[in-house]
């Protein structure tokens, strides 16, 4: 009998709660059938708080502030809105998406072409550092949407090879590093150059004064979604700090890899010099490594990516203007042989590691002369856990 009411009362609460759970789904959206088949192939069923929160009003052509983390899902949220909001029927541009680097520029265009494939959408990359002969080509098949930094954009408005009357929507991704890098001056050119009404979605991992004042001058009572931001404080990644003499820092970094063979690594320096020569060390002690550096041609660069985004135990070694804008989604563990300078550093290159809800890890390697700086990170951070690397015997 007692066994009977528990049972009851129990069945009555889990009844209660799923009752008063709704569990969003992609269906549950106003989302084309055709753009429903490509989600489920890239296996997204449901939405992250940020694409749950922020799509509905941007499928319903609203400006959109969104401000999430880093690896939250927000490339989705355009993605899908400007797949949904083209007019097929016109073979005019009319999508804009601002992409701080070309790396990011080249991960978006791939993402919005598998979110568009049943709908035949074909997005074009313009980016510096690539023959602009190339993209001229590309442009020849007359885009509906394409993906660019503004430099490059600026080139081609000038040069009267780009038109914006028809664009409709316009993106401004990550603009918080458009700031850092200094091209908030020329979005503001492209923005003023869209004479039409348009609808605007900018993204961002934090949200300085400038960018604050971007959106109330080019924005029409702009939806802000703020789900959270990149902090000095990181949660969701699993932390390690290792105290350890300077000359024992690359036998601690040999033996980081040997524990985790078969994994993706990524180490960052603070020197794209001490880079290459850390890659050509690892080289002669028989590792997979290749080195990244803001200095390689670009097609050495995308095919360094490409090689490294392909499955298996690899090993990258890049400083930070290298990795800028590096969207790789299943590094396993990142590693700062160089412990980093700044603390906002340190939040940027372990986010590398543990995006779209997968676990990750952070290892670094700490000298005498990285305390002031590991000790600022610590403060935010005391979930991380601090060992001490053997010393090295006499």
């Amino acid at each position: 009998m007692y066994v009977t009411v528990l049972f009851v009362i129990s069945n009555f609460w889990s009844e209660l709660y799923w009752s008063c759970v709704k569990i969003i789904s992609f269906k549950d959206m106003k989302i084309s059938e055709a753009t429903l088949r490509s989600l489920e192939e890239m296996e997204y069923y449901f939405p992250s708080e940020i694409q749950e929160k922020a799509l509905p009003l941007a499928l319903e052509g609203y400006d959109v502030i969104g401000q999430a983390k880093s690896g939250s899902g927000k490339t989705a949220v355009f993605g899908i809105t400007i797949v949904e909001r083209l007019n097929l029927h016109s073979d005019e541009i009319q999508a804009l998406v601002l992409s701080p680097t070309r790396e990011l520029a080249i991960q978006v265009t791939k993402e919005i072409r598998r979110i568009g494939k049943y709908k035949g959408v074909e997005p074009v990359t313009i980016y510096g550092g690539q023959s602009i002969r190339i993209q001229q080509k590309r442009l020849k098949s007359r885009p509906r949407v394409i993906v660019c930094t503004p430099g490059r954009l600026l080139d081609f408005i000038r040069r009267g090879q780009i038109k914006l009357d028809a664009v409709s929507i316009v993106v401004i991704d990550e603009a918080d590093k458009m700031l850092e890098i200094g091209f908030l001056e020329d979005v503001k050119y492209i923005l003023r150059s869209i004479k039409r009404k348009k609808q605007v979605i900018l993204l961002s991992a934090t949200m300085p004064m400038e960018i604050i004042q971007l959106s109330k001058r080019y924005m029409i009572n702009p939806r802000i979604i703020k789900v959270s931001e990149d902090e000095l404080a990181v949660t969701h990644i699993n932390q390690i700090a290792y105290k350890v003499p300077e000359r024992d820092k690359f036998k601690a970094l040999l033996d980081i890899l040997r524990r985790n063979k078969g994994k993706k690594i990524l180490i960052f320096t603070n020197t794209k010099v001490f880079g290459k020569k850390l890659a050509d060390k690892l080289r002669r002690r028989k590792f997979r490594v290749a080195y990244l550096s803001g200095d390689l041609p670009q097609r050495r660069r995308e095919a360094t990516l490409a090689w490294f985004r392909l499955r298996g135990g690899k090993i990258l070694v890049a400083s930070d203007v290298a990795a800028r804008g590096l969207d790789i989604v299943d590094v396993n563990i990142v590693v700062n042989y160089d412990f980093p300078r700044f603390d906002k550093l340190y939040v940027h290159r372990i986010g590398r590691t543990g995006r779209f809800g997968r676990s990750g890890l952070a290892i670094s390697l700490v000298t005498q002369g990285d305390m002031r700086y590991f000790n600022r990170v610590y403060e935010k951070n005391k979930n991380m856990d601090v060992r001490r690397f053997p010393e090295r015997r006499r």
